[in-house]
């Protein structure tokens, strides 16, 4: 399951992007990999969402090399990132788009809700 964030702010002298995702998004569960959740995007996937808020998130770099924030992110731009714990997370949506192998939406489920 991954979940489309927007970047909301980049602070160059942090390195780091704020998200409108954090624990009502992506739960606090950690788990396989550093952080809440990961970019999936293979180019930045050494940025994970550190530190969260009820409603941001911030996207940290866990990589060797020094990639920056500045030249990965943009104010307005989505990632998609993948979360640690699938069952919390789908919890929060109303609807879930089934994806392909391409990305390409092929369904909607509409979970079962109030039980």
């Amino acid at each position: 399951m991954t979940v489309v964030a927007e970047v909301c702010s980049v602070y160059e002298e942090r390195n780091e992007s704020l998200i409108n995702a954090g624990v009502l998004a992506l739960s606090r569960e950690t788990g396989d990999f550093p952080g809440v959740a990961q970019v999936r995007d293979h180019i930045r996937k050494d940025w994970v969402v550190n530190r969260v808020s009820q409603e941001h998130g911030v996207l940290t770099y866990v990589g060797k090399d020094n990639r920056k924030a500045t030249q990965d992110f943009c104010v307005g731009a989505k990632v998609e990132l993948d979360v640690q714990h699938t069952c919390i997370v789908g919890a929060m949506y109303g609807w879930h788009y089934i994806t392909d192998e391409e990305g390409i939406v092929t369904d909607v489920d509409f979970p079962c809700k109030w039980w």
